[in-house]
Formats: structure tokens, sequence, C-alpha cells
């Protein structure tokens, strides 16, 4: 019985540490380096266009198909546009960030028990993020 509580708990605890890393890197890393590559994106593609509209379009792609799931390019076609058009308007990564941030933690409602954490948390990024935006 003991042995079986502590293969238990020991499993618990490693599928528990691995949904912990899977939100850290979804809702904080992939932010942080998809923002910069977007940032990048963005200022190289202002140097060769000067269409709004047209860079917003190509980041977006190039957004999408870094995404590599078919299922999700629409959604990362959509979601690129969106913060795309976000950076251009208020020249604030951070903004991005949190943004980012909120759209990946919705992501993650479907998580069972933990949905409504990180309903709340996608939420509260969300409310920064236009909050931050109307300044």
């Amino acid at each position: 019985s003991d042995n079986v509580s502590a293969v238990v708990s020991t499993v618990t605890f490693h599928r528990v540490s691995e949904l912990l890393l899977y939100i850290f890197a979804i809702c904080i890393m992939a932010p942080v380096y998809e923002e910069l590559m977007r940032v990048i994106t963005i200022m190289n593609l202002q140097k060769i266009c000067t269409s709004e509209r047209k860079i917003l379009i190509t980041q977006a792609i190039i957004f999408a198909l870094c995404h590599l799931s078919p299922s999700s390019v629409v959604v990362a076609i959509f979601g690129g546009y969106m913060l795309g058009g976000i950076y251009l308007k208020t020249n604030n990564i951070k903004i991005n960030m949190f943004a980012h941030l909120a759209f990946n933690m919705f992501a993650l409602i479907p998580y069972g028990d933990l949905g409504g954490l990180f309903f709340i948390i996608g939420l509260i990024a969300f409310i920064v993020s236009v909050k931050a935006f109307k300044r």
C-alpha cells in the first residue's frame, strides 16, 4: 500500500511538473520569444514596405507558419494580425507580451480543474493589455 502511494504521488508530481513546465513555456517563454521575433520582423518589413496593411498581413502569415500545426494556422494568422496591429499602434512590446500571454492562457482553459485559474490569469493579462493599449 505504501509503495503504491509513493508511486502514485511520484507520477502525480511528475505530471504536475510537466504541466507547470508546459504552462511556463506556453504562457511566458512563447510570448516573450514570439513578440521579440514579431518586432524584429515588423522593423525589417518597415525598411522595405510602407503599407501598414501589407506589413500586418506578412508578419501574421510568418507568425502562423511558425506554429506549424495546420489546425492552428487560421487562429495564429488572426492572432498575429491583431498582435502586430497592437505593436504598430503602441510601439510597446510589453503590451504585446501581456496580450499574447492572455491569448495563450485562454487556449489552456480546457485543462480540467485548472481551467478556471487559466481563465482568471488570462483575463487579468487581457485587462492589463487593454488598459495599457488605451494610454
